[in-house]
């Protein structure tokens, strides 16, 4: 029982964040070819942020970042909600906190086995539990 839910929890995040990415990239394509000067004024603005993400890269990173967050949920080892996963052109980035090394360097083991990820970087901190 106890591993039923947490396969429903997992599959249920993933499902949710592959409709948060689907309706992120319609918001993106709806705002981007509104008119041609709000078309320039964003292209002008991305220029000088990060390089821009194709939409399928961006889903990928999606899609990198939820499987990563569906396995620290499923994985009895990890406090989950304490580690938040960001994802840019399959460099996964952990921020937040875990209660020891050894939990830290689980949390990177198991994002670097994601398929699609190029490198991890962690800059998860060390909380004691109370």
């Amino acid at each position: 029982m106890h591993m039923t839910i947490k396969t429903i929890l997992a599959t249920t995040a993933m499902m949710f964040a592959i409709s948060a990415v689907a309706q992120t990239t319609a918001a993106q394509t709806t705002a981007s070819g509104s008119s041609a000067a709000g078309t320039n004024s964003t292209q002008a603005s991305n220029a000088s942020a990060k390089p821009a993400r194709t939409t399928g890269r961006y889903i990928d990173d999606k899609t990198i970042s939820a499987k990563i967050s569906a396995t620290f949920l499923a994985d009895s080892e990890l406090k989950s909600e304490d580690i938040k996963v960001e994802t840019y052109k399959g460099v996964v980035h952990l921020t937040g906190s875990a209660i020891s090394q050894d939990q830290i360097n689980h949390a990177v083991h198991a994002a670097r086995r994601t398929k699609g990820v190029k490198a991890v970087k962690s800059e998860l901190e060390i909380t004691p539990s109370t």
